[in-house]
């Protein structure tokens, strides 16, 4: 819902209009177990899928995804640009606080590499990892000097899928071939 007018004044009213409804207990406690098992399905399916690429000795999302999972601190921080990869690395780590995680919206394409070396360089005491496809990559790829001419330790992931794929996957959802 848009609200057009002065900010204070509808974050006020909004607020007295929540507290008029207070919301609905059960549903909430229905909806939070919905929600809990929905996500332990997902785990469970990226689970399986990093396990069968693991025996089939192929490299892919599922499997990069839980390979960081498992060796990353507890306090890293992803800088996601996996765009058409985006579940498998959102479902298999686990991001500690708000600031884990950083993606943008709107299929800005490149954002990642700059993003990266400015969460380096804002949070030097944690671990930055920038998963990028090869196609995002090429759109700012200085990043990587950036990063390597100010020696920080950001670690950079570039899936390479052969295609351009995130424009194929625009083409497909908007009813193309």
């Amino acid at each position: 819902v848009g609200l057009f007018g002065d900010i204070g004044r509808n974050l006020v009213n909004l607020l007295d209009a929540v507290r008029r409804r207070p919301p609905d207990r059960d549903a909430v406690a229905r909806r939070t177990v919905a929600a809990a098992g929905a996500s332990k399905s997902r785990r469970a399916a990226q689970q399986r899928g990093a396990a069968a690429a693991r025996t089939a000795g192929q490299i892919t999302p599922a499997l990069v995804a839980a390979e960081l999972g498992e060796l990353l601190p507890p306090d890293f921080v992803f800088v996601d640009e996996t765009i058409s990869n985006r579940p498998s690395f959102i479902t298999a780590l686990d991001f500690g606080d708000p600031l884990a995680y950083f993606a943008a919206n709107g299929l800005s394409l490149g954002y990642s590499g700059g993003a990266a070396v400015g969460m380096q360089l804002a949070l030097p005491h944690r671990r930055v990892v920038s998963v990028v496809g090869d196609g995002s990559l090429l759109y700012y790829p200085h990043a990587l000097w950036n990063a390597a001419n100010l020696r920080l330790p950001v670690l950079f992931v570039v899936l390479n899928n052969g295609s351009y794929r995130v424009l194929k996957l625009i083409v497909e959802r908007m009813g193309g071939p």
